[in-house]
């Protein structure tokens, strides 16, 4: 969509009351082969995204979450960061699915542990899009799968 992901939550946190963990992959090859602004003559099959750009899981790709954990933070967010797993590298399978939820939380738990951060949210922090277990580790409460 090209929005300034940081940018809106800043103008919007006051009226946020859910968050989806998701990122956005800019494949940049792609950008420069087929650009943006026509539909693209024998363009590459991407899921979960288009001719230059696929939607990811946090961490791979170009969103600012220490950013954006810090401005829900400090705006005293209560809800959870639900993890919506579209990304082409790991749906498809049940073992890449839990591959994908474990490789989100482990990179979001350290952003949201760190010094710089103390939410009010830590015990309940990260839910995922699929029915799950409930688990504990860091402070958190998870509900997704187990390693």
């Amino acid at each position: 969509m090209g929005i300034d992901p940081v940018r809106f939550l800043e103008e919007f946190v006051s009226v946020s009351f859910h968050v989806h963990g998701k990122d956005t992959e800019i494949l940049g090859e792609n950008l420069y082969e087929y650009g943006t602004l026509q539909t693209a003559v024998a363009p590459p099959s991407i899921s979960f995204g288009e001719t230059y750009w696929r939607y990811t899981i946090p961490g791979h790709g170009c969103a600012r979450w220490g950013k954006l954990l810090g401005i829900l933070a400090n705006a005293g967010y209560g809800g959870r960061i639900s993890i919506e797993l579209e990304d082409m590298n790991f749906n498809g399978t049940e073992e890449g699915e839990k591959r994908g939820f474990i490789a989100s939380r482990d990179f979001l738990v350290p952003l949201v542990t760190s010094d710089q951060l103390d939410p009010p949210w830590v015990n309940t922090l990260i839910t995922y899009s699929t029915p799950c277990a409930a688990m504990t580790r860091n402070r958190f409460s998870f509900c997704g799968p187990t390693e």
